[in-house]
């Protein structure tokens, strides 16, 4: 098994240099969705996206186990259409609901077939386990998930563990943890590959974060979702991961950048998916005072060029 380190690296304000061209975000739009009805399931407590750019479809799974569609489109600038289309139940082989089963979903991709059928990767939290599922929320087959991610007794807390997959063109189905399995520090966020390969870095340049959702990139760097605490305030933080740049112990710097939602302080995002080379698409998962509402985002990055 080949371990690369990423040490623990020196605060610089919100951004961790890789090199002298730092990764820029910035919000440019974002809803808010109360929560509604979509065919019998209610569509709240989202925390995965995907995104098909044939039918400029997003995908969002909830924790309630239900795949839902939204006609999505964009003009660069501001979200310009995101209407809810249809929802489904996810099913096990027998046609059972899984919600019903305590398969809570935290992470969700596309996985088209040779003919280019789309399924749908779906990552449970508990368990942990994830599975391939049709349009319908039908069930597929079991994914197989790294062995090191396999036991649940590694998690530093009750949903604390599995939070987040991506497929990377190189390391293949690439996971992460929340929190870091016990005993490692706080800070220490490890990714997990299907061949045994592992990435670790440290989050004290933003502080004791969580790992929310992350994405693989068309030139084989990760964006990773995190998020910190300020007093009261829900703060989410893009970090640029290059599994390239990373060696067998040596030093592999990351970049991460703050965003800031106008008027919204408190949205814990949980979804993040590209909708263009350049922006993405995050998604909340709130319940606020007593009321479900999910927060969409659209937010342009800037990427410093591979070394």
């Amino acid at each position: 098994m080949r371990t690369i380190l990423l040490t623990p690296l020196l605060a610089l304000a919100t951004t961790l240099a890789v090199n002298a061209e730092p990764m820029s975000a910035r919000v440019l739009d974002h809803r808010v969705m109360p929560e509604i009805d979509v065919n019998g399931e209610t569509m709240a407590e989202l925390s995965g996206l995907a995104y098909d750019p044939q039918t400029q479809t997003v995908y969002a799974v909830s924790d309630r186990a239900t795949l839902f569609s939204l006609a999505f489109s964009t003009d660069g600038e501001t979200i310009t259409t995101l209407e809810p289309q249809a929802a489904a139940a996810l099913t096990d082989a027998d046609g059972n609901a899984l919600a019903e089963q305590g398969f809570g979903p935290e992470a969700l991709m596309l996985r088209p077939d040779e003919t280019g059928a789309l399924s749908f990767a779906i990552l449970s939290e508990s368990g942990p386990r994830a599975a391939l599922f049709k349009g319908d929320g039908g069930w597929l087959a079991e994914i197989e998930l790294p062995s090191a991610v396999r036991d649940s007794s590694r998690q530093a807390g009750k949903n604390r563990g599995l939070e987040s997959i991506a497929h990377h063109p190189e390391l293949g189905l690439v996971t992460l943890p929340e929190e870091p399995f016990e005993p490692a520090p706080r800070t220490a966020h490890t990714l997990y590959a299907e061949g045994g390969e592992t990435l670790s870095w440290s989050s004290e340049d933003i502080g004791a974060s969580r790992v929310k959702a992350m994405t693989a990139l068309p030139d084989g760097r990760l964006l990773v979702l995190e998020r910190i605490k300020e007093d009261k305030a829900l703060v989410p933080y893009l970090r640029l991961v290059d599994p390239a740049a990373c060696a067998a112990d040596t030093l592999c710097k990351t970049q991460a950048v703050r965003l800031d939602v106008p008027g919204i302080d408190d949205a814990d995002f949980e979804g993040i998916v590209a909708v263009s080379p350049s922006l993405f698409l995050l998604v909340s998962d709130d319940r606020i005072k007593k009321e479900q509402r999910s927060v969409f985002a659209l937010v342009d990055v800037t990427f410093p060029a591979m070394p």
